[in-house]
């Protein structure tokens, strides 16, 4: 069978019951992957910039964006366990003004040492989102749990 016969081929089995062999289909995939890719090569560079923006998962409110992230302890991004064994993933930002911070701050269980910490809220729906923590009552960052925002990128003006 000749390279030529496969595109028919393919097509007479698409428009029939009977299954594409698997040989076939992976010649065909890697085929359009590598064009795929060939493409995503050639793309020619936007002006405009994307912009991620991060939401609520459960009420798609707007919480913070993506130009907000900050590391703490050299990275943005940690895992940590609280006292009742529920471990959380969560990502370090310098604002979230979706947010709505409650309760009185506290030392106590604290992830980063020198922060106080208070409980972070969806200021739409009250999902818990994550923490609020401040060194000092002064300068802090929230401390937002990752699967509980949905990233959507926007074009930027």
């Amino acid at each position: 069978m000749g390279i030529r016969q496969e595109p028919q081929k393919l097509n007479h089995y698409s428009y029939s019951s009977q299954p594409i062999p698997p040989l076939m289909l992976r010649a065909f995939d890697e085929k359009k992957v590598s064009s795929i890719a060939k493409r995503k090569l050639e793309k020619v560079p936007n002006s405009e910039e994307e912009k991620e923006l991060l939401y609520c998962t459960y009420c798609s409110k707007l919480i913070t964006s993506g130009d907000q992230r900050i590391q703490i302890g050299e990275s943005h991004k940690h895992v940590f366990t609280n006292p009742a064994g529920i471990t959380f993933s969560i990502g370090c930002f310098r604002e979230a003004p979706g947010v709505a911070f409650q309760g009185v701050l506290t030392e106590e269980f604290t992830w980063f040492k020198g922060y106080q910490w208070r409980m972070a809220y969806c200021s739409k729906c009250s999902i818990h989102l994550g923490w609020q923590f401040l060194k000092d009552n002064q300068s802090g960052f929230s401390g937002l749990i990752l699967t509980r925002l949905t990233t959507k990128k926007v074009l930027s003006a």
